[in-house]
């Protein structure tokens, strides 16, 4: 966080808003993480301080998520309930929310 700051300030004090970028997968599995790692990077070089939020999926990769909720799969009855609503992404969010305090969020 503090590297965030400091390029911010060498930046000029340029923004220093924070975002949330929040997908489903925290490790480059395809098109979709790899455009989040470039957007991000992007951002941070322009001033933003950013954090990301992803599920534990692929636990045997190299992951780039700073916050991790708990992926669920399950084969039961339930799984459709569990893909419309994932209650460990939604009790890790509302933390997320609490104790960061993000400007903007994006999904």
């Amino acid at each position: 966080m503090l590297l965030y700051l400091h390029i911010a300030k060498r930046n000029g004090g340029l923004k220093n808003m924070k975002v949330l970028a929040i997908i489903s997968v925290g490790y480059q599995a395809g098109g979709a993480e790899i455009m989040l790692v470039k957007v991000n990077s992007h951002l941070f070089d322009k001033g933003y301080i950013i954090k990301t939020l992803a599920s534990d999926l692929g636990a045997d990769k190299e992951h780039f998520n700073d916050y991790t909720f708990k992926n669920i799969s399950t084969t039961g009855p339930l799984k459709l309930f569990f893909f419309l609503f994932n209650p460990s992404s939604f009790f890790v969010l509302k933390r997320v929310l609490k104790e960061y305090k993000p400007d903007s969020s994006r999904l």
